[in-house]
């Protein structure tokens, strides 16, 4: 499986187990805090008694070692200036213990 499959899967399985929500794959967001646009894999806007929830899902599949604190940080810091509420980073390499604890932090 390469990237873009691994991609297309985990936007098939949202889609699948979440039918009623619109799941959008492969978008650009045009509206951060910094002005610059950003590319994310995943991208669920919703609104919730009247409140807006932004949802980011992003990959890091191919990488050739395990995500680490830096790859944490840069996702962190995309999920601030895009106004996401919540962020999921996947990978099939695994998390370094450091960026569980960034992430849990």
């Amino acid at each position: 499986m390469d990237w873009k499959e691994y991609g297309e899967t985990i936007n098939y399985y949202l889609t699948w187990l979440y039918p009623n929500e619109e799941i959008l794959y492969n978008q650009n967001i045009n509206d951060s805090i910094s002005g610059s646009a950003h590319q994310v894999n995943i991208l669920i806007d919703k609104t919730i008694a009247s409140y807006p929830i932004r949802i980011i899902i992003d990959k890091e599949s191919f990488k050739e070692s395990t995500i680490d604190t830096k790859d944490v940080e840069s996702f962190i810091n995309l999920l601030r200036d895009c106004r996401a509420n919540y962020g999921l980073l996947t990978t099939t390499k695994g998390f370094t213990e450091s960026a569980i604890n960034i992430a849990y932090s």
